[in-house]
């Protein structure tokens, strides 16, 4: 199991956090927020948050049961960072006022 900073033409974000196991692979986004400007946006993981969810025992089993190859655009199955973390059985960072889902 591997994760890889992955850039793509998705109408919602431009970058993500690839899990992939070789053949069958889930893009995973994290929100973001600018506090000046007032804006959020999605992006890849955190590396420490990377770190911790490619060594839970769990995510083998997720990747293969939800994961995808891409589409014809290039775009794998999405899945934003809190839900991830809460399907891993993970804690999951603080909830801030900002968030949205995806």
């Amino acid at each position: 199991m591997k994760a890889i900073h992955y850039k793509c033409d998705h109408y919602l974000y431009d970058a993500c956090t690839l899990f992939t196991d070789g053949e069958k692979a889930i893009a995973v986004i994290q929100q973001r927020f600018n506090s000046k400007s007032k804006t959020y946006w999605w992006s890849s993981v955190d590396p420490e948050l990377i770190r911790n969810i490619l060594a839970n025992s769990f995510l083998e089993d997720y990747v293969k049961n939800y994961g995808s190859e891409p589409n014809a655009n290039g775009i794998y199955v999405t899945v934003e960072l809190r839900k991830l973390m809460w399907a891993l059985h993970m804690k999951r960072p603080e909830k801030q006022i900002w968030e949205t889902h995806f």
